[in-house]
């Protein structure tokens, strides 16, 4: 809902009466709407406190295409300065990944910006 358009289920009949056999489902639709909104949601605290930290929220971002992830993973592999922690849903993923050269990209910029314990670069 916005000042210039409202959305409303299609089972929303004239004068906004339901039809009686759709309750069940406006009710459905209700649920599912609320129960997103809910667990999407941050209390109004926690955002103040990010504000007043100067916090950058986190996000969290699902993406459906496979190259437009591989494009975002080369893009965050390249422009980490310090680490870069991976984790793969599974050991097929892992090999996936190795065999799509994701890990000679790693070991390229770890060897180029490598700095030891104590300080020495190689």
């Amino acid at each position: 809902m916005s000042d210039k358009e409202c959305l409303v289920p299609e089972i929303v009949h004239k004068k906004g009466r339901l039809a009686s056999q759709n309750v069940r489902e406006t009710v459905k639709h209700q649920q599912y709407v609320f129960e997103t909104l809910w667990n999407k949601a941050s209390s109004a605290q926690q955002k103040i406190n990010q504000i007043e930290k100067g916090e950058v929220p986190e996000v969290i971002e699902v993406i459906r295409d496979t190259n437009e992830a591989l494009q975002l993973a080369h893009k965050l592999v390249t422009a980490a300065e310090n680490e870069v922690l991976v984790i793969f849903s599974s050991s097929k993923a892992f090999i996936r990944q190795v065999n799509a050269g994701g890990g000679q990209l790693v070991t390229k910029l770890s060897k180029c910006n490598y700095t030891d314990a104590h300080g020495r670069s190689s």
